[in-house]
């Protein structure tokens, strides 16, 4: 148990530059630098003997920062079409804390290939259609999953101009299942969601009304690894269990007995543990533009 507070801080800067080869082949080119501060302290109070439990306080600061180059080649084939060829480097802005000195160190080094496809298509005066897709190979440089890191996104739908201001679009939304953990014997469940959208729009206000999820269909919004025991997993007494410990189907048995969690002889296999999306809902607002 520790009561962790971190005062982050950062600044950066970027330069770009677009260079025009022809007519139809253009390039972009930057620089950017980022800095980061990083303070952290306990804010765990003194606490009495207790037989379960060992503070350990936590403190240490640290500044790093790096350089991160980035450059895009842009091909106008045809009239509204662009192609896309993008190189960059740089990092993911969450910071891993570990107790040990109580020092802040980013994740293993990692690397990702992946393509991005936006299309954007009139079929009639009125209708039009939009497709979105963003495929990625995230994985640490040994192999490894990166922890819930996304590697197919789907996103498009249709859209309806009904005139006078309104508007209606069928929407639908995928992402695909992922690992949780570094080994991949955890499967994060992926999602497909369709979404029917009203709009209105008069002036400088637009109301809509969303009807979300219409198929009313189980997703997980959140999901993560961690160790825990449902009841029927649970051993009473010490370790080992007396008896077949898989006698349930569970993998690793948790012991029902006081102590240190340092004391316990073995840790239960990590499960997921997630927040369950929402269901079929409507929501409604009003939008005001300055």
């Amino acid at each position: 148990m520790n009561r962790l507070a971190v005062d982050e801080r950062s600044t950066s800067g970027f330069l770009e530059q677009q260079v025009f080869f022809t007519d139809w082949i253009r390039a972009d080119v930057g620089l950017r630098g980022d800095v980061y501060f990083l303070h952290g302290f306990d804010d765990l109070p003194v606490q009495p003997f207790d037989p379960n439990f060992d503070p350990v306080r936590i403190r240490g600061r640290t500044t790093d920062g790096m350089v991160s180059p980035k450059a895009n080649l842009i091909l106008t084939p045809a009239a509204n079409t662009d192609v896309f060829f993008n190189f960059g480097t740089g990092f993911h802005v969450g910071t891993q804390e570990t107790a040990a000195g109580g020092n802040f160190r980013p994740a293993r080094a990692s690397r990702r290939y992946g393509v991005d496809v936006e299309s954007l298509f009139r079929v009639t005066r009125r209708l039009t259609a939009d497709y979105d897709l963003s495929y990625a190979d995230p994985r640490f440089r040994n192999g490894d999953a990166i922890p819930l890191a996304p590697t197919l996104l789907m996103n498009g739908g249709l859209t309806l101009d009904l005139g006078h201001g309104f508007s209606t679009a069928l929407r639908v939304r995928f992402l695909d299942d992922r690992p949780v953990i570094e080994d991949r014997s955890l499967i994060a469940r992926g999602y497909t969601l369709l979404d029917l959208i009203a709009r209105w729009r008069w002036r400088k206000v637009e109301a809509s009304l969303a009807l979300l999820n219409l198929t009313d269909t189980d997703w997980c919004e959140a999901q993560f690894a961690d160790a825990s025991c449902v009841r029927h997993e649970v051993v009473p007494g010490g370790f080992p269990p007396k008896g077949d410990p898989g006698r349930n189907g569970f993998r690793v048995p948790c012991i029902a007995q006081p102590g240190k969690q340092t004391d316990h002889p073995v840790e239960p296999a990590p499960d997921i543990h997630f927040t369950p999306g929402n269901p079929f809902g409507v929501r409604a607002g009003i939008t005001v533009f300055f």
